[in-house]
């Protein structure tokens, strides 16, 4: 199991933020994130219990 921590300060509402963060299908509209596929809707949400998502990165490019 891994974790991911991101914090971000934003000057909008948190419905407005929730919303953004808990639709997975659409999580390759945020940098980095190369492709995103809700395969199985959850149980009793969409995006809830049970769901089953594909996310994929975009390759890293080293830099000199």
């Amino acid at each position: 199991m891994f974790r991911i921590h991101v914090e971000r300060l934003l000057n909008t509402d948190i419905n407005t933020v929730f919303e953004a963060i808990a639709d997975h299908a659409r999580y390759d509209r945020f940098p980095g994130v190369s492709k995103s596929l809700l395969i199985e809707e959850g149980k009793d949400e969409k995006n809830g219990t049970g769901a089953l998502r594909i996310i994929g990165e975009r390759p890293h490019t080293a830099v000199k």
